[in-house]
């Protein structure tokens, strides 16, 4: 029964919907981690404060997002600087 508990718990937490997808232009800082958790890493660059997830890069300027990127996009746009 325990072991039955442990996996469900699991199961639930592994599925909370927490994802960097789900954020939206225009959204707060608070909400973006709300929304996604916490990022694997922030940046600041030019003015603008960048959050990194395994598959996005949100930039967030004047305190709301401003662009979400993937990481492909991202790296495009770092080619072409």
């Amino acid at each position: 029964m325990k072991k039955l508990l442990l996996i469900a718990l699991l199961f639930a937490f592994s599925c909370s919907g927490k994802s960097a997808s789900n954020v939206e232009v225009g959204m707060s800082p608070e909400k973006v981690i709300e929304v996604a958790g916490e990022p694997k890493n922030k940046s600041k660059m030019f003015g603008a404060e960048m959050y990194f997830y395994e598959d996005h890069v949100i930039v967030i300027e004047k305190d709301k997002v401003k662009s979400i990127k993937t990481m492909e996009e991202y790296g495009k746009a770092l080619e072409n600087l």
